[in-house]
């Protein structure tokens, strides 16, 4: 039953993935943005639209889409994205307890706002994955104590943030969670804290970097 359901998600959503995109959000930042710079041979100054300012990781891909003449392929960036999720839910559940791993996968799939989101030219479902990988590898580091786990969900963690700002607000309570909830010693915690902040920092430079370069303001 619930092998069905899940099906009937993922059909629905691939189908509303062949429509062309047409989201005003998506029309003026997350298609716009990569399509001038398209337009004019590189990244160049956009001065009417704020949003050329801002990190664009996955508008990076669907750059990179529309090169190949490809409108919907942004959108299936997306579904694949909500596939990779579903797919490391379900793993990370199994391994903790598996009679609940099928149900987590169908409680995120049952989001109305996640089914808007897997057919949309829109940054949120692959940040989500990268936000969700980099959750995997820092519980993956808490048991092993593999300090390579805790570099890579700090660069994954920097993906996320340079997907959409959002997820730094999800990184600041990712901090405060940690801070008051996981059982590590306060110097360990302070230890994680800063290799995560400065991993997310290297990877966010490039953005500020163009920023300062265009307007002068890094978090223009």
């Amino acid at each position: 039953f619930w092998i069905w359901l899940l099906l009937a998600f993922l059909i629905t959503n691939l189908f509303y993935s062949l429509f062309p995109p047409t989201f005003y959000d998506s029309m003026l930042y997350h298609l716009a943005v990569p399509n001038y710079y398209m337009i004019q041979g590189g990244m160049v100054p956009w001065p009417t639209n704020f949003n050329a300012y801002l990190p664009l990781n996955v508008e990076m891909l669907f750059l990179f889409s529309m090169l190949g003449n490809s409108i919907l392929l942004p959108k299936l960036i997306s579904l694949a994205s909500t596939v990779l999720i579903a797919l490391l839910l379900f793993n990370w559940m199994r391994n903790q307890n598996r009679s609940y791993s099928l149900l987590a996968v169908m409680l995120f799939c049952t989001i109305p706002q996640a089914g808007f989101l897997a057919s949309s030219s829109k940054p949120d479902m692959t940040g989500m994955l990268f936000m969700l990988a980099a959750l995997r590898l820092f519980f993956s580091f808490i048991n092993s104590r593999m300090t390579r786990d805790l570099v890579l969900s700090g660069v994954i963690w920097g993906l996320a943030v340079g997907s959409k700002y959002i997820f730094g607000f999800y990184l600041i309570g990712f901090f405060l969670a940690l801070l008051f909830f996981k059982p590590l010693p306060f110097k360990r915690k302070i230890v994680v804290y800063a290799v995560i902040a400065i991993l997310v920092f290297l990877m966010m430079m490039p953005w500020f970097i163009k920023n300062t370069v265009m307007t002068g303001n890094p978090l223009y």
